[in-house]
């Protein structure tokens, strides 16, 4: 069988709670009440930007991602995507 990646998008809220609930290997620091705490923490530098992969066998997979405010060498902001908390 080979499997595809079918989609690759933002997840809502329940969606990020609802996998956080079902999957029996994830923490607490996969959690998006970790996200936003930590968001909170960073004063709003580091904001919760999960996304949501969906494959051609039906499955999914949720990355619990945050997105930085980043200062490059350039002086110029832009925006990174990390792990929740890192």
């Amino acid at each position: 069988m080979d499997i595809q990646i079918e989609q690759i998008r933002a997840a809502q809220p329940e969606e990020w709670d609802s996998i956080w609930h079902q999957c029996n290997y994830a923490t607490y620091f996969h959690s998006r009440e970790w996200a936003e705490i930590w968001s909170r923490y960073k004063q709003g530098d580091l904001r919760p930007n999960p996304l949501l992969v969906l494959f051609s066998d039906g499955k999914e997979a949720l990355l619990p991602l945050s997105a930085a405010l980043w200062s490059g060498g350039s002086g110029k902001n832009s925006e990174r995507t990390t792990l929740s908390g890192s």
